[in-house]
């Protein structure tokens, strides 16, 4: 059996590769996952401390974060999530409520239409990757 991880990768490779990996997980992993990255994000002060959120709607194999931007809601925090614009940009909407998310042509959860812009920063941002190293760096989908 090969390793998992070859420093010979390029990006594209190791993002593929670290996407198929994700994928195999079964749902209950990737609940159980998401769980406990929220649980644990939400005992932080940088969380417990802000006001205003960027967020995503995870879609996919990605992590499951609707229940987390729910509570974000429920306790108050201004949260706002991406909805793609174009090919190759995209905006943040605030959502006050679930039901202000619906999937788009893509099948990407994403703010309704309604929603309006979001007209505040955000004291957190939290980003989708691929795959993140023990020092933070962000291995993307390579859409810059």
């Amino acid at each position: 059996m090969g390793a998992i991880l070859d420093f010979g990768d390029t990006k594209d490779t190791l993002r593929k590769r670290m996407i198929l990996l994700r994928e195999c997980l079964t749902a209950v992993d990737r609940e159980k996952a998401s769980w406990y990255i929220f649980d644990s994000f939400f005992k932080t002060p940088e969380y417990i401390n802000a006001e205003t959120i960027f967020a995503f709607a995870g879609y996919g194999s990605e992590v499951y974060t609707m229940n987390a931007v729910f509570k974000m809601i429920n306790e108050g925090k201004q949260v706002a999530l991406p909805r793609i614009i174009d090919e190759k940009e995209m905006d943040f909407f605030q959502v006050r409520k679930i039901s202000d998310i619906r999937k788009n042509s893509l099948k990407i959860p994403e703010p309704e239409p309604s929603c309006p812009p979001a007209s505040f920063r955000p004291d957190i941002i939290l980003m989708p990757g691929v795959a993140f190293d023990l020092k933070f760096n962000r291995l993307g989908y390579g859409r810059g």
